[in-house]
């Protein structure tokens, strides 16, 4: 069996006409396990893809290993990674209570934040709940503050925040939770991810969808007040793909792919032939691969 890590589906779009072309595999590997993540690096050339605590580094043309880095004294796998615009710094998450701030030239590790998961009142009692892992995070393109989605009790218990990296203060957060009976008049959605645009301006949350009429929160990244909320979505798994050079991130919830201008706040809904599971923005944001 064969694992593509870096395609072309070319199923291109070049808005708002959408053409079609013919597959073309440009390069394919061995099947890998425990892949977990791929992120191309700001310069193009290489790109890193996460295999329990092993990053892989890979030459984009030919996906060539060129090196790795073993990511030492972390307790489980990662699953999230991301990255500063200058390439220097890296943020990692997964199955661990801590986001990893991580010098790519230094080849060491920054720092180790966590934070609360969810706190109530219990029979009483204000209880704690400390993060027991982050389902998502995502390092600022300056390197400045990091976003992240910390849970508790399997992920019953959501936190939205978003800290600063220098001080590990808590700038924002909203927490969220599937049921709480102590107090029943919450909302009981959670939260699924959170994510940094390229240009830093703007912050994209998923809400998992259970009832109401929201699914995608765009917070302002510097007031944290709510931008927008848009898709509408009964999937619990969109993923996002943000376009470097233009104000675009897409999702997909198997045959539609949903187009959102951050400027303008218009949406685009295509709909495709065939499921789709990974998007990923050509360079000048005029056309999208589709896995």
């Amino acid at each position: 069996m064969k694992q593509l890590i870096i395609f072309i589906t070319l199923i291109v779009v070049t808005l708002p006409q959408l053409s079609f072309a013919e597959d073309e595999v440009i390069w394919e590997t061995e099947k890998i396990p425990y892949l977990h993540g791929v992120l191309v690096a700001p310069q193009g050339e290489i790109l890193y893809n996460l295999r329990g605590k092993d990053l892989q580094i890979r030459r984009v043309d030919d996906g060539v290993v060129i090196d790795s880095i073993i990511m030492e004294n972390i307790p489980n796998y990662l699953y999230k990674m991301s990255i500063t615009d200058d390439g220097r710094y890296m943020a990692f998450s997964g199955d661990n209570p801590y986001v990893i701030i991580y010098d790519l030239q230094e080849r060491k590790e920054v720092k180790r934040i966590t934070t609360i998961a969810y706190e109530r009142e219990e029979f009483g009692k204000n209880v704690i709940y400390d993060t027991d892992e982050w389902i998502s995070s995502s390092i600022s393109p300056d390197g400045t503050k990091i976003t992240g989605i910390a849970t508790a009790r399997n992920g019953e218990m959501t936190n939205f925040v978003v800290i600063d990296i220098a001080t590990e203060k808590v700038l924002y957060e909203q927490r969220r939770i599937i049921y709480d009976h102590f107090n029943p008049e919450k909302p009981y959605q959670k939260w699924q991810s959170t994510e940094y645009s390229p240009d830093g301006k703007y912050i994209v949350n998923q809400l998992e969808f259970k009832s109401g009429s929201d699914s995608v929160y765009i917070f302002d990244a510097n007031t944290f007040e709510i931008y927008d909320v848009v898709l509408n979505s009964y999937n619990e798994n969109n993923k996002f793909s943000f376009s470097l050079l233009k104000s675009l991130f897409s999702t997909s919830n198997g045959y539609e792919l949903i187009l959102y201008n951050l400027e303008t706040k218009e949406i685009k809904v295509l709909i495709l032939e065939r499921s789709s599971r990974n998007i990923v923005f050509s360079r000048n944001g005029n056309k999208i691969a589709l896995q």
